[in-house]
């Protein structure tokens, strides 16, 4: 048989154990513990969460990403503006030498 202080101890684990079992239902019935977060559970919460996401951070990053393309533009028109710049340069450089070059022979020709 067991001792009275054998049944002691299994006397005071179930009591521990019934203990734990009645926390542990409270917590799955739907009831959150207690906490400064436990709104964030309920349908308010996730509303607000929503609503903080959807007002604030999309177009936070729609903003960014229309920066990026105004950016990418600008870089995009300023490189066009300097070929054309560079082509027209080019065109009046072509244009000197192949006249230098005729002014060159006729006076070749003209020298005799």
């Amino acid at each position: 048989m067991l001792s009275d202080e054998e049944k002691q101890q299994i006397i005071e684990k179930l009591a521990f154990e019934k203990e734990v079992r009645g926390s542990l239902q409270k917590t799955d019935n739907g009831t959150s513990p207690p906490g400064s977060f436990a709104w964030l559970e309920s349908k308010l919460g996730l509303l607000l969460i929503g609503a903080l996401l959807s007002g604030v951070l999309i177009p936070t990053f729609q903003c960014t990403q229309e920066t990026f393309k105004w950016t990418r533009q600008n870089f995009y028109d300023n490189i066009k503006f300097q070929l054309s710049i560079i082509r027209e340069g080019l065109k009046e450089f072509i244009l000197i030498h192949a006249l230098t070059r005729r002014t060159k022979i006729f006076k070749r020709i003209a020298l005799p």
